[in-house]
């Protein structure tokens, strides 16, 4: 499943939406803004979204994931818009029975979302300047 949304990502309650009796490995990423600069100038990172393409590409990573990996449930949340440092940006969380291969579903399910997502994102100095990142996070 997954979704992009404009408000803060509430981590307690997508868990919740996800979390069944049968998973006994619950596994999740969260991608937080931060301020990469040592002068600590970042005051926010804006997301822009071709979403069409994102919808698109993240069912292709879903479909791929859960062919590759004994995946019950894969949730990607990706915030679009203005995220303050220390906020979320992106939660991927992963449910299983087991454990066994669902730390690499994990790690590939944010590669390929970094790599195969057109998200892009600019940081916003506390100067008011800007400045497109070219990574993803």
């Amino acid at each position: 499943m997954f979704r992009l949304v404009a408000d803060p990502i509430n981590f307690q309650q997508e868990y919740t939406s996800i979390k069944k009796p049968e998973y006994g490995c619950v596994l999740f990423f969260l991608g937080i803004s931060r301020n990469a600069l040592e002068d600590s100038s970042v005051k926010a990172l804006e997301y822009f979204a071709y979403e069409e393409m994102v919808i698109k590409k993240a069912n292709e990573i879903e479909l791929k994931i859960k062919g590759k990996y004994p995946v019950g449930e894969l949730l990607i949340v990706h915030r679009l818009g203005l995220v303050p440092v220390m906020e979320l940006s992106l939660l991927v969380i992963i449910g299983s029975g087991h454990r066994l291969q669902m730390f690499e579903a994990l790690e590939e399910s944010v590669d390929l979302i970094k790599r195969e997502l057109p998200i892009w994102k600019k940081a916003i100095y506390k100067n008011g300047e800007t400045e497109w990142l070219n990574n993803h996070f």
